[in-house]
This record gives C-alpha cells, sequence and structure tokens, in this order.
C-alpha cells in the first residue's frame, strides 16, 4: 500500500541489565528495532526522522572529558524568540549545506498557506543509508526531506518523507498540512509518481511520508527517467494555515542538554552506560551498543532514565534529539529527534541503526578524531508525573560533596605469571563490603572481565541494593587515555556480582607499549555510588487465629517440636567472621596424597581438615563424576552437616600438584558452601591421558597429591537473630510518591478523602512490590472437619517481595513464623476455582532461582497458593538435606481421620510417598498419629470428585488406585455389628454431607396462630429422597397418613403462576424432578387434609427438622 501516508518507525527502546556473572546482556527487550513502527500512525507508509541506524564496531570507553551539561528553563516568550531566530539562521545555515553536500533547491512558489518546492539530489548511488536534505522554507515553516535509498521497512522500495523542522525548536509548534510528493520523470513530466496525503505535524508525528514509493528497480533503470546522470528531483507542494503555538505562557516546559565524550571507541567491545546527568530534576545517562543492538554494522544509541529503578511509578514524557558531532564540520552533525513517555517498562529509547559503523568510524567524515566521538543529548519534557526532583546520582558531583553513600577505591594488582586470577581484597564503600574479581571467562579468553562483588549479600542474603558504578584501568603513561565503563544494576541474593564480560583486549591490556601495565603491575580504580538499598521484609496480615507466629526470633522452633540446633559458640563464630585476608594472603592451604590412584575405582572422601576454625575434606572421583576419561576433583565442606545454618563465602584453588611447580594444574572459583550446596568443583580437571602419561610429571610412581588453598571471604549463621539484626536497618528506599505529593495530601480537609487517598498510595505500592500469598501449613488443616483441607477465601494471605529467590523466601518465613528455612518445602496448590482445591506439584527450583515465575508461567495470574511442607527429621540425610528428593514415583497425600461417634473428620498429617507402597504400609503412621495401638484395623476411602467416594482396597498400591500428587486418604475404624451410629461408615457420612438441601414447606391451608401467616416448617431432606419417602417423613412429624399429604412446586422466577401438583407416582427424586422442570427445589407448598397434632402445637417448630439418618 503506497498511497497513504505514515510516519518513520526507525527508533525503538530496549530494556537491559547489563551482565550478570554468566551473561552479558541479561533481559534484553526490544520494542522498537528498524522493522518495528514506533509511532502506530496509520499503515505500512511510516517513517520516523529522527532514526539514522548505526552501530559501531570497536567504542566501549567512556571518559568525562569536556562533558557540558547544562540545564535551561525557559519562558515561552524565550522559546518563541529563540525558535523564530533559529528558524531563520537555520533556513540560510541548511542552504549552504544543501548545496555543498550535492542538494539543490528551488522554489517555485511560496505563501502565507501555500508552496511549492523541487528538490534536487545529486549522486544519489552514494547515500546508502537514510538521510536528511537542506531545510526549505514554505509557508513560513521549515521543512526538509527524510529519504531512506533502500526503503525503511519497505525492502526494494525507495521511502519518503516530509519533516516538520521547526519542532525541533518549539516542541508545542503543530501544523495541519495538506502534502504532495512527485517523483519527477525528467524524460517524460506525464509519467511522473505522484502521492498526496494528509497530517497534523507536531512533537508526536514530526515527519509523515510514503515507505513504498517507487521500486528500486523501477527507480534505477536509466530508460525509466526518473534517475538520469545519478540525478533525482522530487517536487514538494504543501498547502497549510497558519502555524498553531500549543505554548501556554503560564506553564514552562523544561528544557536541558548535555553532551558526553566517549574516548577510547576502538577499545568498546560491549554495551554501556556513559555517567549520570543530573538535568531537570532527573537523572539520565545514555545507553550505547558500540556493535548495535539487534542491528549489526550499526551503531546503536539510547536516552536512559535512570530514576525510574528507584521511583518505578514515575512517568515522563519526553521530547528529545540525540546529536553525533561533526568534529571537522559541525554543519554536518547527525542529529535526530524523537518523542517518548519514559516508565519502568520503557526506561530507554533511541535509535538501533542511528548510523553506519563504516561512516561513523571512517577518520575522513570528521565524527571520529583522536579515537573519541562527542554524543549530544537536547530534550524538553513535555508532562511528568512528578513534581519534586530526584536527588543528584552524579558520582563526581556526590564524591565532591562528601556523600557516605559514595565512594572510590584503587586496587593495585599484581599479575601472577602461572595464575589468572586477580581479586582484591574486601574493602569498605558507602557502607558496604566489595572486592573487584577478575578472571577468563570460558569462550572469552581474549577478554579481559572483571566483577565487582557484593560480599553483604551473602552474609546479608536478604538486602536489595541498586548500584551505580564505573571501573577503570588506568593508563600508567597517559591518565587522559585511561579506559572506563559506567554500569548500573540491582544486586541481590540472586546477583551478588555483575561485570563486564568484555571490558578490554587481553592484548591490548598486557601490551607494556599501551601504558596500561607497568612492571607485571595493573591500576584498577572503581568509583560506585548507592542510588537505594532495601531490606526485603515480609508483611503479615493480622490474623488473631495464627497464635503460633513466632517474630522474637530467640526460638526457632515454637509450635513444630524442631530441636534447636546447636549452633557455634559466639566468639568461635567471631573468629572465622573477622578473618580478612590481604591481597596476596592465603587464608589457608592443606594437601592430600592419594595413594594407589591407578587402581582406585570408586569415588570416595579424604581425611577431614581444619583451616581458620572450618572443617573441609576433598571429594575425589578418581575416574571421573559422570565424565568418563577426566579426573573430578571437589572441595566439600562439612560443618554444615551439624550446623545447617551456617554459610561460608569463599574463593578456593584447587590444585593437582605436578613434580614441576609451574607445570601443576591449578582451577579456581567462588563459592557459597551451606546446607543445601556441600561441595563444589570440577567434573573435568584433568585429563586420566595426562594424568597417566610417564612424562607429565603429575604422579610420584602410583601417587597423585592434590591441594587446595582456601580464601576467607564471608560467614553467617543464618538463624532469626541474626536475621533481625540486620533487618533493623534504615531503608534508602526512594518512595513512588514525591513530599509535595504527600503535602499535598495533607492539605485535604476532608480526613475520608485524605485516608481514601493514603490507602490508594500503600496500595500501589504494595501492588508494586509485593505478592500476596495464600500459604499453607499442616495445622491449617485442623481448623477444616469437613472433606476439604481448607477455605482459601477464609484464609488470611501474607505479602512476599517479588522476585525473592527461593531462599529468600524461606528466609522471610522463618522471620514470621519461626520455621528453619533448611526444613522448608514448597509445593503448588491447583488455583482452579473449583470447592476442593488440590497439591499439585513440588517445582524443581535451587535456592537462587525465583520460584515465583515458575508459579505464574504454570497457573498464570491467579491468586498465588503455596503449601509448606516442613521436615521434623532430627538429622539431615547423606546429602545434607532434610528432605528426600522428589522423584516421578513420589507424590503427597493427605490422611484425614472420620470418627463415626462424632460424624466429623480430624486432619492427621501429610507424608510424601513412593506410588508403588501399597495401603497398608501406612496404617501404622495413622494409628501412631491417632494414639492408637498400631495394629487396630482401619477402613479407607479415596475421593475421585466432588460427590463421590470410595473403598481403597489396603493390599493394592497407590499406583493402582490412581492417586496423584495432593491426593485426599480418609480412613475410619472398623466398626463392629452391635455398635449403633447414625453413619457408621463414612460413605453414609459423604452422601450425606454432600447430599442433603433444607428445604422449606409451607401449608397451604393452616396458619400460624401466632402470627397469622402461612405456617412453615423447615426441613433437612436427601437430593436423592423420593415423593413417597418425604411424604412418609413429613406424616410422622405432623402425626398424619401420608395419603392426607399432597406436595406442590412453585415455578423459580414468577411466583403468581400457579403451583403445580408433584405427581406421586414419578419415578425420579423430588430434588431431580423440580430441576428438570426448572422449579424451585427448595420451597415446596404442602396441603394437610387432616393431622392429629393441634394446628397451635406446628406452629411452634423453628428450628431446622434434621434427618436421623439416610
Amino acid at each position: 500500500m503506497d498511497g497513504s501516508g505514515g510516519s518513520s518507525g526507525n527508533t525503538g527502546n530496549i530494556t537491559v541489565n547489563q551482565n550478570s556473572t554468566t551473561n552479558s546482556i541479561n533481559n534484553v527487550n526490544s520494542n522498537n528495532s528498524v522493522n518495528n513502527n514506533v509511532n502506530s500512525v496509520q499503515n505500512n507508509n511510516n517513517t520516523n526522522q529522527n532514526n539514522v541506524n548505526n552501530n559501531n564496531a570497536n567504542s566501549n570507553q567512556i571518559n568525562n572529558v569536556n562533558n557540558q551539561t547544562q540545564t535551561q528553563t525557559q519562558t515561552q516568550t524565550q522559546t518563541q524568540t529563540q525558535t523564530q531566530t533559529q528558524t531563520n539562521n537555520n533556513n540560510n545555515i541548511n542552504n549552504n549545506i544543501s548545496n555543498s553536500n550535492g542538494v539543490l533547491k528551488t522554489i517555485q512558489f511560496d505563501s502565507a498557506t501555500s508552496g511549492i518546492c523541487t528538490v534536487e539530489i545529486t549522486n544519489f548511488s552514494s547515500y546508502k543509508e537514510s538521510f536528511y536534505t537542506g531545510v526549505f522554507n514554505l509557508c513560513r515553516s521549515n521543512w526538509r526531506l527524510l529519504i531512506f535509498p533502500e526503503g525503511n521497512n519497505s525492502p526494494g522500495n525507495i521511502s519518503i518523507f516530509l519533516d516538520y523542522y521547526d519542532i525541533g525548536f518549539n516542541p508545542l509548534y503543530q501544523k495541519e498540512a495538506q502534502l504532495s510528493l512527485t517523483l519527477i520523470n525528467q524524460n517524460d513530466p506525464t509519467k511522473s509518481v505522484k502521492k498526496t496525503s494528509n497530517h497534523n505535524f507536531s512533537f508526536k508525528g514530526v515527519n509523515w511520508g510514503f515507505i513504498s514509493f517507487l521500486s528500486l528497480q523501477t527507480l534505477q533503470n536509466p530508460a525509466n527517467g526518473y534517475l538520469v546522470n545519478d540525478h533525482l528531483k522530487i517536487k514538494v507542494e504543501i498547502s497549510a494555515p497558519e502555524t498553531i503555538d500549543k505554548s501556554d505562557p503560564s506553564e514552562v516546559k523544561p528544557y536541558g542538554k548535555f553532551s558526553y565524550n566517549l574516548t577510547n571507541v576502538s577499545h568498546h567491545f560491549e554495551n554501556f552506560y556513559s555517567p549520570a546527568h543530573h538535568i531537570c530534576g532527573s537523572n539520565w545517562r545514555i545507553y550505547i551498543f558500540p556493535n548495535g543492538y539487534s542491528s549489526p554494522n550499526y551503531f546503536s544509541v539510547y536516552l536512559d532514565l535512570l530514576d525510574v529503578k528507584f521511583k518505578p511509578l514515575l512517568v515522563k514524557h519526553l521530547f528529545f534529539a540525540i546529536e553525533i558531532v561533526n568534529q571537522k564540520n559541525p554543519e554536518k552533525n547527525l542529529k535526530k529527534w524523537v518523542d517518548h513517555v519514559f516508565d519502568d517498562k520503557n526506561m530507554n529509547f533511541g535509535f538501533p541503526k542511528f548510523v553506519l559503523l563504516a561512516t561513523l568510524l571512517n577518520p575522513d567524515l570528521g565524527y571520529i578524531v583522536d579515537d573519541t566521538i562527542v554524543i549530544n543529548i537536547e530534550f524538553t519534557v513535555m508532562s511528568s508525573n512528578f513534581s519534586e526532583p530526584s536527588p543528584n546520582f552524579e558520582i563526581e558531583h556526590n564524591l565532591k560533596i562528601g556523600n557516605p553513600d559514595c565512594g572510590k577505591y584503587r586496587f593495585v594488582a599484581k599479575k601472577q605469571s602461572n595464575l589468572d586470577l586477580i581479586f582484591s581484597p574486601t574493602f569498605q564503600r558507602a557502607g558496604c563490603n566489595w572486592q573487584l574479581v577478575s578472571y577468563p571467562l570460558e569462550n572469552l579468553t581474549d577478554y579481559f572481565s572483571i566483577y565487582l562483588d557484593l560480599i553483604d549479600i551473602k552474609t546479608k542474603p536478604l538486602l536489595r541494593k541498586h548500584i551505580s558504578f564505573s571501573i577503570e584501568i588506568e593508563n600508567q603513561d597517559n591518565p587522559a587515555k585511561s579506559f572506563k565503563k559506567y554500569i548500573s544494576n540491582i544486586y541481590s541474593y540472586g546477583s551478588f556480582s555483575w561485570l563486564f564480560q568484555k571490558f578490554m583486549k587481553i592484548s591490548t591490556l598486557y601490551k607494556p607499549e599501551k601504558g596500561f601495565i607497568k612492571n607485571d603491575q595493573i591500576i584498577i580504580n572503581l568509583e560506585l555510588i548507592v542510588i537505594c538499598s532495601d531490606f526485603l521484609k515480609p508483611i503479615s496480615i493480622q490474623n488473631p487465629e495464627m497464635h503460633f507466629l513466632n517474630i522474637n526470633g530467640n526460638n526457632n522452633n515454637s509450635i513444630y517440636g524442631l530441636e534447636r540446633l546447636n549452633l557455634q559458640s559466639q566468639s568461635n563464630q567471631q573468629v572465622v567472621t573477622n578473618t580478612i585476608v590481604k591481597s596476596g594472603e592465603k587464608s589457608g592451604s592443606f594437601s592430600f596424597k592419594i595413594d594407589n590412584f591407578l587402581s582406585l575405582d570408586k569415588s570416595f572422601y579424604s581425611p577431614m581438615f581444619s583451616l581458620f576454625g572450618s572443617n573441609w575434606r576433598f571429594y575425589v572421583f578418581p575416574k571421573g563424576n559422570q565424565a568418563s576419561g577426566f579426573f573430578s576433583l571437589y572441595l566439600d565442606y562439612v560443618d554444615p552437616k551439624s550446623r545447617p545454618k551456617i554459610r561460608q563465602y569463599i574463593c578456593f584453588i584447587l590444585e593437582v600438584v605436578n613434580k614441576d611447580i609451574k607445570k601443576s594444574e591449578k582451577k579456581y572459583s567462588f563459592h557459597t558452601f551451606c546446607y543445601s550446596s556441600v561441595n563444589w568443583g570440577f567434573k573435568k580437571f584433568l585429563s586420566l591421558e595426562t594424568i597417566r602419561r610417564e612424562d607429565s610429571g603429575f604422579l610420584d610412581g602410583d601417587s597423585l597429591t592434590v591441594s587446595v588453598t582456601i580464601y576467607y571471604l564471608s560467614q553467617n549463621i543464618l538463624d532469626n537473630e541474626h536475621l533481625h539484626s540486620y533487618s533493623q536497618e534504615t531503608s534508602k528506599h526512594i518512595q513512588m510518591y514525591s513530599k509535595s505529593q504527600l503535602q499535598q495530601l495533607t492539605q485535604f480537609s476532608d480526613d475520608a478523602e485524605l485516608n481514601e487517598q493514603l490507602k490508594k498510595q500503600k496500595s500501589d505500592e504494595e501492588a508494586f512490590y509485593y505478592h500476596t500469598i495464600k500459604l499453607t501449613v499442616d495445622c491449617d488443616f485442623e481448623k477444616s472437619n469437613g472433606f476439604d483441607l481448607i477455605d482459601f477465601q477464609r484464609h488470611h494471605p501474607i505479602k512476599i517481595r517479588k522476585l525473592s529467590t527461593l531462599l529468600e523466601i524461606k528466609l522471610q518465613i522463618q522471620m514470621m513464623f519461626g520455621i528453619p528455612f533448611e526444613r522448608q518445602r514448597y509445593w503448588f496448590w491447583d488455583p482452579t476455582p473449583t470447592r476442593i482445591s488440590r497439591v499439585t506439584r513440588c517445582p524443581l527450583v535451587l535456592d537462587d532461582e525465583d520460584i515465583f515465575t515458575q508459579y505464574l508461567n504454570l497457573h498464570g495470574q491467579n491468586e498465588i497458593r503455596f503449601y509448606l511442607e516442613i521436615s521434623s527429621a532430627p538429622h539431615p540425610n547423606e546429602k545434607n538435606l532434610f528432605f528426600d528428593p522428589i522423584n516421578n514415583e513420589s507424590i503427597l497425600v493427605f490422611f484425614k481421620y472420620y470418627d463415626p461417634y462424632t460424624s466429623s473428620l480430624k486432619f492427621v498429617a501429610s507424608k510424601v510417598c513412593n506410588i508403588n507402597s501399597p495401603l497398608s504400609y501406612f496404617i501404622p503412621f495413622i494409628n501412631q498419629k491417632m494414639c492408637s495401638p498400631i495394629n487396630t484395623q482401619l477402613l479407607m476411602y479415596g475421593e475421585d470428585s466432588m460427590n463421590v467416594v470410595f473403598s481403597l482396597d489396603p493390599h493394592r498400591s497407590l499406583k493402582y488406585h490412581e492417586l496423584t500428587n495432593g491426593a485426599l486418604i480418609i480412613c475410619q475404624r472398623a466398626l463392629s455389628s452391635r455398635e449403633n451410629v447414625t453413619f457408621p461408615f463414612l460413605s453414609d457420612y459423604f452422601n450425606f454431607t454432600y447430599n442433603k438441601i433444607v428445604v422449606t414447606f409451607q401449608f397451604v391451608n393452616y396458619k400460624n396462630i401466632n402470627t397469622q401467616k402461612d405456617l412453615t416448617i423447615r426441613m433437612e431432606i436427601l437430593k436423592g429422597m423420593k415423593y413417597e419417602e418425604i411424604v412418609q417423613r413429613i406424616s410422622e412429624i405432623i402425626q398424619t397418613f401420608p395419603k392426607n399429604v399432597n406436595m406442590f412446586s412453585l415455578p423459580k422466577e414468577n411466583e403468581l403462576v400457579e403451583k403445580k401438583l408433584i405427581d406421586p407416582n414419578t419415578k425420579l427424586s423430588i430434588f431431580d424432578l423440580l430441576v428438570s422442570q426448572n422449579r424451585k427445589v427448595d420451597f415446596i407448598c404442602l396441603e394437610v387434609k387432616e393431622s392429629i397434632i393441634p394446628v397451635h402445637q406446628l406452629s411452634k417448630l423453628k428450628d431446622i427438622i434434621k434427618i436421623s439418618r439416610i
């Protein structure tokens, strides 16, 4: 469709959490790349002006050299004056530019409301990417053409758009215009291609035109007359009224701009940020992809709003421009405008194809000089829902004023000849403990990778800190050439380390002539600022029935009967915790000689050894751990077997010792050793072929020596006392609502209105940060005496922070319930809105993984329901866990007990069972729970629907009866024939419970002597009871003969319709008959011809007459 107009759509936004420990770019979501329309205006023929597609191949350094920051607030009068001046100036300037660039303009006619101009483009075949023509003035406004020689989202076609140039000077200008673009046939003007459209030009749509103007095959054939001698002619006709200025003199639109010098362009290989700039009350950054974001061969550049990471409800509408300066000829600057609404889902926006790398990196064109590119940002804030400015998070500014949340650190790293590992001492800055770490990543050995680790997260796993930081490798010959990168990310238990995977090429770093290494020393400078911090506190909804909650942390186990674990003494804790390793200092080493190595087959543990109060051992696989042909070696932490709450974060180096010490095989890793991860190491440490080779030097006869060096970084014991000790830390989280908004709330004269506003604010905050969870434990089921385990509508929820890892959830529950985190295992309830809900599965989630994502992916946005299984085992199993693993033959079963004498159900226990186990296996278990003799005979029942129970054969297995996760098994004692009870069997009680209804019977020929109203009685009946059974029961109550009673039904809707006699001879039950006839089932009229009981006695029947037996 090439006859209609549209705006160009080659802008886009991305959401990137840059490099986590194992990924260089996480969660990259592109809303609008070159192939997606940003301004969804009309159909295919769209071209949004400011996107010259560009990616840079070798640019990744950010030096704050000559960064100019300017904030200007202009009154509307100033804006108009400046606009007029700049418009006139640009008119002349762009005329000169267009002529020098081979673009000629001829104005045939011009008036206040219409005009015609012909634009001639010479050397058209030299243009390989989109470009603007020079500016021309028609209808007292400035215009230009935006041309895509190879099409915009329309391969094989030329795309042509008309751009309203004046918007760049006053974004509140609007101009309704009718436009015609004609591609002139220079051989035969009658064959010229003309296209017409209408458009309201504004900052929301600065250009309009045609994506598929003409096919390139037709255009590029000289015989067709459109491209002659490489000249292209386009006639522009505009008919437009006066420009409308939407500016409000009383409302000033904030205006700002800043500049960033990107130095060392050739050293950049991955995406990065510029430093933050605090302009117009917000913190802005430039987000750069030197090799293109989803657009190879282009330089991608975006404007990023940092504030939305700590003000997630912030919405800010901007009209902005990104400009790359031509340092040799400023008249050739590349400048592109666009408008965008920034929020927490769209925090950055820009151009995935700003300019071709071939153009940008060509030194003759002037965009790169001395390996430096200059990028300018200019914007007008059109609207914002926050009036109060955000704090200034410029690192340089905060260092100058001595902000305690900001700091810097200098580390002189010594390169070791036989080890690639570099890590700094633990250092404290901005109230946190940090460490710099570097070692080559697999498949990225050509690059120097560097991490910044937040050590505190390992000690305080419920902390969240949002950090902005820069890492610089100092150029020791020329400090101006130092290599610096910026990044900003949220540290948490699941992501305690952030890195630059491709910080610099190893070949560049280790060449002395480059100046980055001298005397085997590398100088690394760090600057950081804490933007906000938070502690993951759960929100407990007050519930008077939850009397068992234990908040003080002094007793971890309250109602669960768990003996408190013997923890290490406080003094001993201090010995380990205070072991701070200095650079190059070893915390401890140990060697172990493996004799008769070649004859060993099975895995084994070495003798235990102690280093700095911690107990360790080697876990050795002489023939490999699922790695044939390799020697596998692990470090095993012994302490959690007796102290499951202890956690040890270390750096360790495992080594297979060689006779020539320089040839020893070393591997290193960082790991948190805890109850659920007691060993860590390498499956393919060294090939057996290498070890066995005589000249390799690893074997001494038939002995192999292994050693370990341990650097202690952090230790903690996660009991409640420890958690609450740091949960009182002051949160630096910045509220989503500004102080001025809260002040406005307090000015309400009506307290009810104020309370409503505050309530909504709190609700918005909680909805953004918390999941509402219905968490159940076994003691919750004791409140239900029916066939359901729990009534979720009456169950009180708790609120848990979103994005919490499994360990973080466990710790929050430990704080609330006092349940040790190592004794918790979570199951998912089926959230299907049926009357009976069942537990369906146990998720396979590690401690550092997100359990909420798995639940929502499985069940959608329904209410989140978890079942918490609590282990009461006195000791962990051989794998140091309190739970045996769940496999395909494991199911979770719940047991209830039916008491025939009280006609009630009681919850007994839950148990993870093997599906191949016979039901008789559970009888002693149930009897023990019920305090009955173990050999007491039990009847067992299962439930497969809402109104059917069936008997279970105790000699058959769970699998035979097709029982699955969440199955409910109900047991009862077998009664003797002499025991007389109302409901002797569970099936009787079940049918009674699910099949009874209460029916009101109204006597049509008797009145209540007290009220003179129709006499009524209420009586329980079963849904399966037939006519004669009900009549017999009524006859017994009023003491008459059944033949004296007639029953009549009433319609559901219209009660004025006459009563209908119920057929006494019907074979259906009364309930089924009334349902089939769409009659009322809970109201029946009675006609009683005579009764022995006087009428005044019937009037005293108030309570429901219950059924005594089915």
